[in-house]
């Protein structure tokens, strides 16, 4: 029976740390859209956004090189979600995929996977 009060503590244990990872990466993606406060200019905010990014592919190799896997990364996760989702009986994808858009995968990749914690728990135990 300790066996399974182990897994049962691991599994709050994963899910806690996806709780927390999901505020830190929200809390920094917020601190760093200050520039927008401190512009004040929301009408150029998506041209700015989009300059910003087309200036990084620019800069350095490097630079290009993270951003490319950063983007690729995102498509991957935003083409798994909703199949994931899907077969697991999860609610709302779709809030998922905004909070990709928006937030990026800072928040929306341990938010995820802490709302998928609990189905994947479901499945292991009703085995």
């Amino acid at each position: 029976m300790s066996w399974g009060r182990d897994l049962r503590e691991e599994e709050n244990n994963l899910r806690f740390a996806y709780g927390f990872l999901s505020i830190v990466g929200l809390v920094c993606t917020i601190s760093q859209w200050s520039w927008i406060y401190l512009s004040g200019d929301w009408t150029t905010f998506g041209q700015s956004a989009l300059a910003m990014q087309v200036g990084l592919w620019a800069v350095q190799p490097i630079s290009a090189f993270i951003l490319t896997q950063f983007l690729l990364s995102q498509v991957v996760f935003l083409v798994w979600i909703f199949p994931e989702s899907r077969r697991l009986g999860m609610n709302f994808p779709l809030f998922t995929f905004l909070s990709t858009v928006i937030f990026g995968l800072a928040f929306s990749l341990p938010f995820f996977l802490w709302q998928r914690e609990p189905k994947v728990a479901h499945r292991r135990w009703s085995r």
